[in-house]
């Protein structure tokens, strides 16, 4: 039980990293927008904002049905409440100063 657990903890691990990695490459995009003043490329932007919520969602339901079915141990609670955090904070990465479109086109 302990190892289905432990690999429950490592799926939400990379779910994590997924995330990392999605708002990494629009911080990226955004840049990048804003110097060549590409309005297509901050359309695609503004469009993974909902990627990464719905991504965080995904964390954040895994994590609960851990907390709900599992009965972690204060370690692994601790984890789980962490990751719950973490998806909170990573979807916050995402680059609201593209969504004023006057910076790229003007």
């Amino acid at each position: 039980m302990r190892t289905r657990f432990d690999g429950e903890l490592e799926h939400l691990g990379i779910q994590l990293s997924i995330m990392c990695s999605v708002a990494a490459d629009a911080m990226r995009d955004a840049t990048r927008a804003l110097l060549e003043r590409d309005l297509g490329l901050a359309e695609q932007v503004i469009g993974v904002s909902s990627q990464l919520h719905l991504l965080r969602l995904d964390c954040e339901r895994h994590a609960i049905s851990l907390l709900a079915l599992r009965a972690p141990l204060a370690r692994e609670l601790r984890l789980v409440v962490s990751g719950i955090q973490s998806a909170e904070k990573i979807e916050r990465c995402r680059v609201p100063p593209v969504r004023d479109h006057r910076f790229v086109t003007s």
